[in-house]
């Protein structure tokens, strides 16, 4: 306390230049003249603001539901607490706290634990909240669909459209049979004889989760004429 310490004339003590090494119990004595001592307390708490707030995540794709995602906060300040936001909300469910609240881990992840996330540090005299962090989970193919006519006349165009649900969007490969067709998500091409009726089957293909799904669309082809019977 050298040179930031003053006891005046009517005991008051002053402490100048506090630091968090200052906190603590601060007791007086009185010893008046021929009375009792008397003795008093106080207790005196420092702290240092909230700043520097950051939130981090490990590298690494993430796929639903088979991976866990943990997100560290760090921030300066003294006697600190932490309060993880998901959007608006506390999270909760498959999620939990660790090392003292600084840590927020997901398990199982699934395409709604995107974000944003956030965490709020405060202690008694500040509080700050960190940059949003959004993630991107990887799921799917999933719903494959095929849009396209049933049957289609010998001469015309067919196209057929295949979508899935798919983070990174899915590849697609169309095959009838055993032969493949193209490698896009619309398959088009002029329909020149009866023998291509058929099974045509939509593959999608998710890159990052190395899952695949499929769907059939049956096709008949026919003569311009059949067509036109009732």
């Amino acid at each position: 306390y050298e040179n930031r310490a003053n006891i005046s004339a009517s005991g008051s003590l002053e402490l100048r230049n506090l630091t968090v090494g200052d906190s603590g119990q601060y007791t007086v004595i009185i010893s008046p003249r021929q009375q009792p001592t008397q003795q008093g307390a106080a207790t005196l708490n420092v702290y240092v603001p909230v700043s520097g707030i950051a939130l981090s995540q490990p590298g690494g794709d993430l796929v639903e539901p088979s991976s866990s995602v943990r997100l560290s906060c760090s921030s300066s300040g003294s006697s600190i607490s932490f309060l993880w936001l998901n959007g608006t909300s506390s999270p909760s469910g498959r999620v939990h706290v660790a090392d003292g609240g600084s840590a927020l881990v997901v398990d199982n992840v699934t395409r709604y634990d995107q974000g944003p996330f956030r965490c709020h540090v405060f202690n008694p005299i500040s509080n700050g909240t960190s940059d949003p962090v959004s993630l991107t989970i990887n799921y799917g193919p999933e719903k494959v669909e095929i849009a396209g006519p049933p049957q289609i006349r010998l001469g015309q165009r067919l196209t057929l459209n295949c979508s899935a649900e798919s983070e990174p969007a899915a590849g697609y490969k169309w095959t009838l049979g055993a032969t493949e067709l193209s490698n896009s998500s619309e398959l088009s091409f002029v329909v020149q004889k009866s023998s291509e009726s058929g099974n045509y089957t939509c593959h999608a293909a998710n890159s990052v989760t190395q899952r695949t799904s499929s769907a059939v669309h049956a096709l008949l082809v026919t003569e311009q004429s059949s067509l036109l019977r009732p």
